[in-house]
């Protein structure tokens, strides 16, 4: 278990983090209950639900051409064990620190094969999809460092609110507006890393 009082091992703002406790939780813990209590039956760790976004994004990858519907199925899936690992690691007690750093980097995995697999079937250009792949984690990297040395960390974008909708859209035979959507993300991220090593600069000499 992670120790009381530690930093928190994520890349959330406090306003997320807020909102995650007072709202969200409490919404989907009554609803997954019964699934927690299954796979706490089955000894399924968080863990493992965490690293099954990646094969899940392999296939993205892998039938995009074939079936956008399928695409669709896996992004919710990996949506679901996304938020099922955390729940099901505090109501087993298994939350730690290093299950959220698991958790963490199998969702950046996953987040870089679902661009990997649109730039792959032409929707989205080479150059954003490098970008995106090479700012989302380090943007997610630059967050977790200023919680992990008692920082603020400054209002966050989520790929889910820029990215996403249009990536639905375009799944379910829509306009492509993934390219437009793909830079503001990427001009999002890069702000991101630049205001996160600013505080990083900051708050580093306060500790030497």
């Amino acid at each position: 278990m992670a120790a009381k009082g530690a930093p928190p091992a994520d890349s959330y703002s406090q306003t997320q983090r807020m909102l995650i406790r007072r709202f969200v939780r409490p919404v989907l813990l009554p609803l997954t209950t019964p699934i927690l209590r299954a796979l706490t039956a089955l000894h399924v760790s968080p863990n493992a639900l965490s690293l099954l976004q990646i094969p899940l994004g392999v296939l993205m990858v892998l039938v995009i051409h074939e079936s956008h519907a399928a695409v669709i199925g896996l992004m919710l899936a990996c949506f679901a064990l996304d938020g099922l690992d955390g729940l099901l690691a505090r109501y087993s007690g298994q939350a730690s620190t290093y299950g959220a750093l698991v958790d963490q980097c199998a969702d950046q995995i996953r987040e870089v094969l679902t661009v990997a697999a649109v730039a792959q079937n032409g929707a989205l250009s080479a150059l954003v999809a490098t970008l995106y792949g090479v700012l989302y984690p380090l943007s997610n990297i630059a967050l977790y460092l200023i919680n992990l040395h008692g920082g603020r960390v400054a209002p966050t974008f989520k790929s889910v609110l820029t990215f996403y909708p249009f990536l639905l859209l375009y799944l379910l035979g829509g306009a492509n507006w993934l390219e437009a959507a793909g830079w503001l993300t990427v001009a999002a991220m890069a702000l991101t890393v630049g205001l996160s090593v600013h505080q990083l600069g900051r708050l580093l000499p306060r500790e030497l």
